[in-house]
């Protein structure tokens, strides 16, 4: 299986890769950054690493590069307050959808459904009119993203998957506080590995729930990565 991984520079974004790249059902994984890659993921096996300056069109030269690809990991966002996200959040999210359903979606085998996996956050808010009390802007944004992407997916049904995660606080692989903030906020923080082979298992096998909350995620990261440790 061929996937697409946005964001690869990310913390997020590189975990899934190194991850992506391990996996043996995953055969080639195509990134798209603005920026190279660090050296220790552009050397990764299986790694296709493209530049790409604009996430809001993709043209011709760049869609024949990612022919084949399956699924696309988003893992684009804005940081947190930095002006107006939702050119990114919405803007950019959707014409990824457009653009893959579109022209690489008809490259599968017939029937097959092209997937895409978006990061969302656990305190996005769908209810535009609602009144919060924090990153107001990042939160709606992130949930009027979250009922694009179900609108987008509902519209394509025959073509298109569309998933939405919604990670807690994200805990970096050997961070020592990561065992205590588990133990005292249960489903409210999660593990980088967890989500990491959570969103590719998702990527792979698709999934019963279209919007996967933080709790879900940990449960299928978490068999994952016991399963892989036991060999």
């Amino acid at each position: 299986m061929k996937i697409i991984v946005t964001g690869a520079t990310g913390f997020i974004g590189g975990e899934i890769l190194q991850e992506a790249a391990a996996d043996p059902n995953i055969t080639e994984v195509f990134t798209l950054t603005r920026k190279p890659l660090p050296d220790a993921l552009a050397s990764l096996s299986k790694v296709t690493g493209i530049i790409h300056k604009d996430f809001s069109n993709y043209p011709q030269n760049v869609l024949a590069q990612l022919e084949g690809a399956e699924a696309c990991i988003w893992t684009i966002g804005v940081a947190r307050p930095a002006g107006d996200p939702r050119p990114v959040d919405i803007g950019c999210t959707q014409a990824a959808s457009t653009a893959f359903e579109r022209h690489l979606q008809p490259h599968l085998s017939p029937g097959k459904k092209f997937r895409f996996i978006h990061t969302s956050g656990i305190l996005s808010e769908k209810d535009q009119s609602k009144t919060l009390w924090t990153n107001t802007a990042g939160r709606l944004s992130r949930g009027a993203s979250e009922t694009a992407i179900m609108d987008f997916a509902k519209d394509h049904e025959a073509t298109y998957e569309g998933f939405v995660v919604r990670p807690g606080l994200v805990l970096r692989r050997g961070s020592w506080v990561a065992k205590p903030w588990m133990a005292m906020t249960k489903n409210l923080c999660i593990p980088v590995l967890w989500l990491s082979l959570a969103m590719l298992e998702i990527a792979k096998k698709g999934g019963e729930s279209r919007i996967i909350e933080n709790s879900e995620l940990i449960e299928i990261g978490k068999g994952l990565a016991e399963r892989n440790e036991s060999g």
